[in-house]
């Protein structure tokens, strides 16, 4: 065998004009046997489709050797199928033949506090198919956060291990994480946690069932009962979640808020959710029944004293106040010039609850008739409203029911303007709309914030019923459809192999506005504003005529 690497194979020329198709054939064994169905998988990605990483990867098959009735396999079936294959006879190792993700520019950025939430996927910049390895270290953009307060979060779990338990300082602690300041999780007895147990072992010690003991190596003395904690008698209680003191509500024992006596706050926080855990499935939701707890913050919404009122936010002194007939200025929070479109999925832990949606121009009770008028009509301030999150449903929404810890609400803004119109459909209004993210989730853009494609549907009852359906098929799309991955899908029965790419946009949520008592308002109603869609702003015009075979192949 050679020791050279071979040369790489030249594609002939297709009648076509194609780019990519399949002109390699793989050579049968005379005496092999024939390809049977279903065929070897191979490595494929999460679509369950024949991949290779390049069309030197695909190759016609005989299905009984020296018959000309081919099929199409790829390297990866080939060598499961184990006839005739051979290393050495390819540009790429083995190594290579594995699907990979590929990521957009980053723009979602998290302070690397080092506080629960992994924050390596953030701000990674994609190394191209050709470095197609999943490398220990990959490259971060230049203005991303720095690195390095994961020892800071490590010494101030140490730090409430001594205080609890007496340890030196960060003995134990990488067991352990501080709870989160940004949404602290309680016990289902309401208590915030002291510390957290390390995602990275909890399944391992916890996996026989709640209640059970933490793992040996894990050397407390006692993790329940009374101690003495700055001069006073606590009670220590743990669960599968973590360590905390009994009525603990306003995060004494974890330094989560001012740990002065006179400064430290003592109103309960906002009624909590559950922190996600993708292992475990999103319970069903009853929308027309979804009601706020009693413990829900005033900060977050008023119009208490008549339930009939739309809910909006108590910033009252902040009223949205912008001609739509005049240039938005740049530095208004609903300009566009210069922000990003956010091309990547918000991570489940910080996916808004809340929306407050600004509509100075009243666009989510805008018809197909009077939308035109907009931009001749004068607009009283108005007070932004209060919507709710009705999809995707998260298994944080229903944690109080469970009986399983929770953390606040997560809240974002999104800024709606007559002048961001992108288009005109038969159910709705589309606009290219500023979107502040759930704290501490922000983008790289000269205000923090990352544009979407938010839909409105008229005030009529077969519109909103459709924008609603639209939104529930978004809400069940599995994840891979709206995601890129290196190399290529042969999609049967078409015999030329097309870029693995999204087929659909990826998806923001579903929001429903609120009444002033927290519940839902009737979505069919057309005397209240419209639920707003809220999806990656993707696509541009096309003209079909000027497409390439291989452009046709992709679009069809």
């Amino acid at each position: 065998m050679s020791s050279e690497a071979p040369a790489p194979p030249t594609p002939p020329t297709h009648p076509e004009g194609r780019t990519r198709f399949v002109y390699q054939q793989w050579v049968r064994d005379p005496k092999g046997s024939l390809l049977t169905k279903p065929p070897p998988s191979g490595v494929r990605p999460p679509n369950d489709l024949i991949w290779g990483h390049t069309l030197d990867d695909f190759f016609w098959i005989q299905r009984i050797p020296n018959i000309d009735v081919l099929t199409i396999w790829s390297r990866s079936m080939i060598k499961e199928h184990g006839e005739n294959y051979d290393e050495s006879e390819f540009l790429e190792p083995d190594a290579l033949q594995v699907p990979r993700l590929r990521h957009p520019w980053p723009v979602l950025k998290v302070p690397n506090d080092g506080i629960r939430v992994p924050k390596n996927s953030y701000g990674v910049i994609d190394q191209g198919c050709e470095k197609h390895s999943k490398p220990d270290f990959v490259a971060k953009r230049r203005d991303d956060s720095e690195p390095c307060l994961e020892r800071g979060a490590l010494n101030k779990a140490g730090r409430i291990l001594k205080e609890l338990f007496g340890f030196d300082d960060n003995s134990g602690s990488e067991y352990f994480v501080p709870n989160d300041p940004h949404y602290p999780l309680r016990s289902p007895d309401g208590a915030l946690y002291a510390v957290l147990f390390a995602s990275r072992f909890r399944e391992e010690a916890f996996g026989s069932g709640r209640g059970a003991l933490p793992p040996q190596t894990i050397s407390l003395p006692q993790l329940t009962g009374v101690r003495s904690v700055r001069g006073n008698p606590v009670m220590l209680e743990f669960d599968e979640y973590g360590i905390y003191v009994t009525g603990d509500d306003t995060g004494e024992y974890a330094d989560l808020f001012d740990s002065t006596e006179e400064g430290r706050s003592r109103d309960a926080s906002p009624e909590g959710m559950q922190l996600d855990d993708p292992k475990v499935e999103a319970p069903s939701v009853d929308n027309s029944s979804r009601e706020t707890s009693d413990t829900e913050s005033k900060d977050e919404v008023e119009g208490k004293a008549d339930d009939g009122d739309l809910a909006t936010s108590a910033a009252g002194s902040e009223l949205d106040d912008l001609s739509p007939s005049e240039p938005i200025p740049r530095d208004s929070p609903f300009s566009i010039q210069d922000i990003p479109k956010l091309e990547e999925s918000i991570p489940h832990y910080y996916f808004p609850d809340i929306l407050f949606v600004h509509d100075p121009h009243e666009l989510t009770a805008t018809s197909l008739d009077s939308y035109e008028d907009v931009g001749e009509e004068s607009f009283e301030p108005r007070a932004p409203l209060v919507y709710k999150r009705v999809f995707p449903e998260l298994h944080r929404d229903k944690a109080r029911d469970l009986e399983q810890p929770t953390s606040p609400k997560r809240e974002a803004h999104l800024h709606l303007a007559h002048q961001n119109r992108m288009g005109v459909g038969n159910h709705s209004l589309v606009y290219r709309a500023p979107l502040t993210l759930p704290v501490p989730l922000s983008a790289h853009s000269r205000n923090g914030k990352v544009t979407v494609a938010a839909k409105s549907a008229f005030p009529k009852f077969r519109a909103r019923e459709l924008l609603a359906n639209e939104a529930k098929m978004y809400s069940r799309f599995p994840e891979h459809l709206s995601q890129d991955w290196c190399g290529y899908n042969l999609v049967t029965p078409i015999k030329h192999p097309v870029p693995v790419g999204p087929v659909v946009p990826k998806f923001f949520g579903y929001y429903v506005p609120t009444r002033g008592d927290g519940s839902l308002v009737d979505v069919f109603d057309a005397g209240v504003p419209s639920p707003v869609l809220l999806l990656e702003e993707c696509g541009k015009p096309v003209t079909p005529g000027k497409f390439s075979a291989d452009e046709r192949q992709v679009a069809s």
